[in-house]
Order: C-alpha cells, then structure tokens, then sequence
C-alpha cells in the first residue's frame, strides 16, 4: 500500500508531465495549397492577413514551396523597401520559429514583393483582443 507522500508526489509528477505534453508546435504551410505565390490583385494582403489569423509560437515551422521563385527572410527596412539586398535563405525553405522576435519574408524575384508577396511572422503571447487589435496596427505599420 501507498504512502500519502508516495501518492502526492506521484500525482506531482503526473501533473508536471502534463504540462509538458501540452506544449506543441505547429507546422504551417505558406499559401496552403497555392504555396508562396505572388497574390491576386484584389487580395495583395493575403499573406499578411493570413499571419494576422494566425497565432505562433517558438517550435512552430514555416514551409514555403514555390516553383521559378524564391523566398527570403529580410530585415524590416528590407520588408518596407522590397529589397532582397541581405538575404537569409532561397529555394524551397522551411523556416523554423526558434525565438520570440519578428520575422521578414519577401519573394526574391524583381516585382513580386511589390505586389505583396511578402509576410511578417510575429510570435504572439497574449490572445486578448486589446493585444491583437496593437498587433494588427503593429504589422500594418511595419512592412
């Protein structure tokens, strides 16, 4: 039979092993089935709005597919201008979430980012909706 420090400290390990199991991350595929492309006309925000929709977290993956194109992570001033000047990574890529700081993507190929193929991954902490409406008006601010 059990003791009461046996059974507490048991239920003690259950319950931080929970814990721990219920940390996971995601992986997103960028463009869903029409993979990283340059957006419709009508819709040059796609990307962004897609980011908007979403909530990340570190461990969380970034695939971005393509064909005759190229993706690259950018610094913000990179993002606002288009320029692919200092660029990270080309080809098919998947992107991994490892800290808690903002991420700039844009197409590498000349006038695609200009016509919004280009995306910002912010980890979110808080899903208040006072946080995401600052979130919102953050990212529109910055790329």
């Amino acid at each position: 039979m059990s003791t009461p420090k046996q059974k507490s400290l048991f239920l003690a390990v259950i319950f931080t092993s929970l814990r721990y199991l219920s940390v996971y991350s995601f992986e997103y595929q960028i463009g869903g089935n029409e993979n990283w492309v340059v957006p419709p006309a009508i819709d040059t925000r796609i990307y962004v709005d897609w980011a908007l929709g979403n909530r990340f977290q570190v461990g969380d993956t970034f695939s971005f597919n393509f064909l005759g194109d190229s993706v690259m992570k950018v610094r913000v001033e990179d993002c606002k201008k288009c320029h692919s000047r200092h660029p990270n990574f080309f080809s098919n890529t998947v992107y991994h979430l490892n800290y808690p700081a903002s991420s700039y993507f844009i197409s590498g190929v000349s006038g695609h980012c200009e016509k919004g193929q280009r995306m910002i991954i912010i980890k979110v902490i808080s899903t208040d909706q006072e946080t995401n409406s600052s979130l919102q008006l953050f990212l529109l601010q910055e790329c």
